[in-house]
């Protein structure tokens, strides 16, 4: 039997291996690049001067700097979504849906420079002037002193709690990193620092930031103008606490796990919000996205468009992210969503009918097994009909065992009204949290000399627990791939 995949070696795309290996691998570049310069500013001629006058104080802060801008840099590459997307679907390295753990971890390491070059400088400006009376009329410690305000503006805008409870607030705050780059590109033109000669330390901000920071805003004005294309809104439908939303953009073309940014400008002009796509990538130009109604742009949004219907004026993104479908690449592939996690998945196996009609010999996936965790049954219902139609045509091509679908209800309530028609007998029920340690040691024993390819996309407990069951197996033929993690 052929084990190894069809495409791919044995990787993991976002696996928490590889977002701790390159975690530690910033860090240590960080501090290599920071004792590197520290260590080449300390043998620099033409600064001689400045360090027998300043001496740390300069050397730390100027070695602080080079940190900042190289962060910068790394910051604007992360948050570039178009960029991040690209690199996801041609490499295994960089996973697209961990982009804004590593902001926060840039975000983290630029405050750590940042204050230790303040620190620096708050020393060389005593050094300098005991009184400290310059520090509120040069122009170097006035803009410095204005960066800090706005990035602790911006930080505090961005915790949890202010960030979901005043989303717009969040959105409009945010946009004042422009400010800080702007402010930052002048910060140091004033020659508060000077060579040996008497001429001004040249200020290198410029050259680092330039091309990430064009690249950045290009990506922002190129979603501009494709979301003011035509969209057409075609239908909504509610199931419990959920909507599922049918648009139509020309030419729109999209890979299953990928999804779009929205914006509706009469409920926030600032605000973009994801969605993952969970329509057919086969159907050009449909676009179905599922929404659940927890917060107050969602219930705003879905209440304008209710009253508007086909006038609606909604901007759609070109789509975003890693795709999902590489689990074809595999015999075996074993999807598990917690909640609207299963919109991840949902237009991969909208398009495994169309597949399988086509000739299961141009398929290598041989079994896919489905496992749904929700807490309310009626949490099922916005794709209990399609999940059934699927599975029906499945079983219909002649692949009656392709298809396995593992629904489990974790809640205590039982509604009254609940029809429980809508829950066809293919489907596997349980009223209980899933056992992950006995369903990968199932799996590992079913497919004994096949390799498993483990997708989620649920919460953080989930994830934890899927790692350390796998961990446990010591199983190399299980590759384990997280997507979307949520709290």
């Amino acid at each position: 039997m052929q084990t190894l995949p069809r495409y791919a070696t044995n990787k993991k795309s976002c696996g928490i291996n590889v977002h701790i290996i390159i975690s530690c691998l910033w860090i240590l570049l960080q501090c290599v690049m920071f004792i590197q310069t520290y260590v080449s500013l300390l043998n620099n001629s033409e600064l001689s001067n400045q360090i027998s006058t300043l001496g740390r104080g300069f050397l730390i802060a100027k070695a602080s700097a080079i940190l900042i801008n190289i962060n910068f840099v790394f910051l604007f590459i992360v948050m570039n979504k178009l960029l991040t997307s690209y690199i996801s679907n041609i490499s295994y390295i960089f996973p697209s849906n961990c982009n804004t753990k590593y902001h926060l971890y840039i975000i983290f390491s630029i405050l750590i420079f940042g204050a230790s070059h303040v620190i620096a400088h708050l020393y060389n400006f005593h050094i300098i002037d005991p009184s400290l009376k310059s520090l509120s009329t040069t122009f170097v410690s006035i803009t410095g002193f204005l960066i800090i305000f706005l990035f602790i503006v911006i930080c505090v805008s961005s915790m949890d709690y202010i960030r979901k409870k005043y989303h717009s607030f969040f959105s409009v705050i945010h946009l004042s990193y422009i400010f800080v780059i702007c402010i930052l590109l002048t910060h140091s033109t004033t020659c508060f620092l000077k060579l040996n000669d008497n001429k001004c330390v040249p200020t290198t901000f410029w050259k680092y930031i330039i091309a990430p920071f064009t690249l950045f805003i290009g990506e922002k004005i190129c979603r501009e103008y494709y979301s003011y294309k035509k969209t057409i809104f075609t239908s909504i439908k509610k199931y419990n606490n959920y909507y599922l939303i049918d648009f139509y953009k020309p030419l729109f073309e999209f890979k299953p796990g990928q999804w779009v940014l929205i914006n509706c400008p009469s409920v926030s002009m600032f605000e973009w919000h994801p969605f993952t796509i969970t329509s057919n990538s086969k159907e050009n130009g449909k676009i179905q996205v599922c929404i659940k109604n927890n917060g107050d742009w969602t219930d705003k949004f879905i209440n304008y468009l209710i009253d508007n219907q086909y006038k609606s004026n909604v901007k759609i993104s070109y789509p975003y992210g890693s795709r999902c479908d590489r689990i074809t690449q595999y015999r075996t592939a074993v999807l598990i969503a917690g909640g609207v996690g299963i919109t991840q998945f949902m237009s991969l196996i909208k398009s495994l009918p169309c597949a399988l009609g086509h000739g299961c010999q141009y398929t290598y996936l041989k079994k896919v097994h489905l496992h749904w965790v929700c807490k309310s049954i009626n949490d099922f219902n916005c794709f209990i009909k399609q999940l059934n139609k699927i599975k029906t045509e499945i079983d219909n091509y002649g692949y009656d065992s392709f298809f396995e679908i593992h629904l489990y209800i974790t809640g205590n309530e039982i509604d009254l009204n609940t029809d429980y028609n809508l829950y066809p007998p293919l489907f596997n029920y349980y009223y209980k949290r899933p056992n992950f340690e006995k369903i990968l040691a199932d799996l590992s024993f079913e497919y004994i000399d096949t390799e498993i390819n483990i997708v989620l996309c649920g919460t953080k407990s989930m994830n934890d627990d899927i790692s350390y069951n796998i961990r446990k197996l010591k199983n190399n033929k299980i590759i384990y791939n997280c997507g979307e993690i949520f709290n």
